[in-house]
């Protein structure tokens, strides 16, 4: 008679799933990708556990009564981190418990394999299949566990897929829900590539693209000929707004070029490479620019081609030279202009053109009073930042000169509070902000 060897696991049980006794990961997994990634998997009944109710950590002992995969023998123990109370209440009931143990662990911080647990008799029972159907009966998780090895052995299978899933596949069923991040783990096989091929037909977009993304798994003539339409789809996405890209609008076709990376990839491209993107100007009706990349002089130079520009944003990351401000100067329909950290006194100096300026910004710049002063030949300004940057009360006395101005930010500088007392005196409409220096 063959000694019984105690299989050891590791279970993990969350709050989350307690209601259908399932295991929850990051991406919720297929029951056929559960089975196919165990190195063992058994059915058994909780014989007795070691540790206080209470406890979340517990040694359990399994009388095994069918094992499905591997070798489990009659009883196992199985390291659990779950309930005592959950623990005592299986035993107690002598709930049949579908145990799968991963062959390692998924996620780095498991100290032993990852490991499923299911509950075949809970009321509440949700098991998500590769067909996307979901399972509420113990019998059936087995028969289609059984299922999987006979007619689909783990052989044929490439590998697992995480797949997106329409949020109404599981509407109905909030356990799941509750779990999930939109992706379904599933095994690479001929059901995947049967729903990929549907889901090439698709009004979506999104199920287009699933589709041509599960497909490149599976390289065929026929898959080829099926996905060749879709170098022609008309889906379109913007890869660039002409909004941070010099007034150029990049469009790209994403399911196009999808589409040749896989036949490509095949060998099985055409000759000619289809129209993957294109460039449109918008230069004639664009109203606002930020800088992302390099300012250069000839990336400001197209702007002055952009007659209706009205707000232009550069960050303090960027480099310029008094030149590019002159450049700047020119866009004589500038209503907000946002120079973080790159403006100062003499660059100031090559702006008094902007006449139609109402908002400018210069914080974190090596901005002084006299650069102040200059400000004043904006007659429509009402919003001026000056934070972060080295002017004193001297500068309210230039402030005191715009008339249109309503707002005043000198955040961190020495402006003092009395200096900004005195400017609410003479200008009680405007609002200051400022926070000690």
């Amino acid at each position: 008679m063959r000694p019984v060897r105690p299989l050891v696991i590791v279970v993990l049980l969350s709050a989350a799933a307690a209601r259908a006794q399932t295991i929850p990961t990051f991406n919720l997994r297929s029951i056929e990708s559960e089975a196919r990634a165990a190195r063992a998997i058994f059915v058994g009944v909780v014989a007795g556990f070691d540790g206080r109710k209470g406890d979340i950590v517990h040694t359990v002992t399994f009388d095994v009564a069918e094992s499905l995969k591997g070798e489990a023998g009659k009883a196992a123990s199985v390291h659990f981190f779950v309930p005592g109370e959950k623990l005592a209440a299986w035993m107690k009931n002598r709930s049949r418990i579908l145990v799968l143990v991963d062959s390692e662990p998924k996620q780095p911080f498991l100290r032993g394999p990852r490991t499923t647990a299911i509950e075949l008799g809970s009321a509440d029972l949700q098991v998500p299949t590769a067909d996307l159907t979901v399972l509420q009966d113990g019998e059936q998780v087995l028969a289609n566990m059984r299922r999987t090895f006979q007619d689909l052995p783990p052989a044929r299978a490439k590998g697992e897929f995480e797949s997106t899933i329409d949020p109404e596949v599981f509407a109905a069923f909030p356990p799941l829900r509750q779990q999930w991040n939109g992706r379904l783990v599933v095994p690479m096989d001929e059901r995947l590539e049967k729903r990929a091929r549907l889901q090439l037909g698709s009004d979506r977009y999104d199920m287009r693209r699933e589709g041509l993304r599960a497909l490149g798994f599976f390289r065929s003539e026929e898959n080829a000929r099926l996905i060749e339409p879709l170098l022609a789809d008309p889906y379109t996405d913007l890869s660039h707004v002409a909004e941070m890209n010099l007034g150029i609008d990049v469009v790209s076709y994403p399911i196009r070029e999808q589409t040749y990376k896989i036949l490509k990839g095949w060998g099985m491209a055409p000759a000619q490479e289809p129209e993957l993107g294109r460039r449109v100007s918008r230069l004639a009706t664009i109203e606002s620019m930020e800088f992302l990349g390099p300012v250069t002089d000839a990336g400001l130079e197209t702007l002055l081609n952009a007659p209706k520009l009205r707000s232009l944003w550069i960050e303090r990351r960027q480099s310029m030279t008094d030149a590019q401000f002159a450049i700047i100067g020119r866009l004589s329909g500038l209503k907000i202009l946002t120079l973080y950290g790159v403006a100062s006194d003499r660059r100031l100096k090559l702006l008094t053109g902007l006449k139609k300026l109402e908002y400018l910004d210069v914080r974190l710049g090596p901005i002084t009073d006299a650069g102040v002063a200059t400000l004043t030949a904006f007659p429509r300004l009402r919003w001026l930042g000056l934070s972060n940057t080295r002017v004193t009360d001297a500068c309210l006395k230039s402030v005191l000169e715009m008339p249109a101005l309503q707002r005043l930010g000198v955040e961190s500088t020495k402006v003092s509070e009395a200096g900004v007392a005195r400017l609410r005196r003479q200008r009680p409409n405007m609002q200051v902000d400022r926070v000690a220096g």
